[in-house]
């Protein structure tokens, strides 16, 4: 099954993000490695983009997608966290530390895998965005931002 791409060759379908509305790069829907988890999946499931990182040891940024639900199975409340959650990536991106923060705040609170709903989740994609920048707010990056984590441990 071939994936269905817009005029910028991303993939079509799921909801779409400001990385996607406004693209500075592809996202192909592909992913490394064996397997096509977004092929096989085809318009199935919710896709969530999480971050850009460079795993401990590579040297190459990997976009991180989450898997949310089956699109049969999206709640209102999921789909504004994303949509938060979007934005805020967004503002972070642009180094809008301020309203980056207050976007992670609202989809913190609106995740579905939040502590008080589930005691084995710690954090959340909003609460490691949130933390990484309210740190960076305090400590701009300095030169060249592409939004890329270097992480130093595995």
């Amino acid at each position: 099954m071939a994936i269905a791409r817009d005029g910028n060759g991303n993939a079509l379908g799921g909801i779409r993000t400001p990385q996607v509305e406004v693209p500075i790069a592809s996202f192909t829907g592909e992913q490394a490695g064996e397997g096509n988890a977004a092929e096989a999946a085809g318009d199935d499931c919710v896709f969530r983009f999480l971050d850009k990182i460079i795993v401990k040891g590579r040297s190459e940024p990997a976009e991180m997608h989450e898997i949310v639900c089956l699109r049969s199975d999206i709640n209102d409340e999921s789909k504004e966290c994303i949509k938060i959650y979007d934005a805020g990536t967004a503002h972070y991106l642009a180094q809008e530390w301020d309203r980056a923060i207050a976007a992670f705040e609202r989809s913190s609170r609106l995740e579905w895998n939040r502590p008080e709903l589930n005691p084995d989740s710690h954090e959340t994609p909003s609460t490691v965005l949130l933390a990484r920048a309210l740190r960076l707010k305090a400590s701009p990056p300095q030169g060249l931002w592409t939004g890329v984590y270097k992480m130093e441990t595995k």
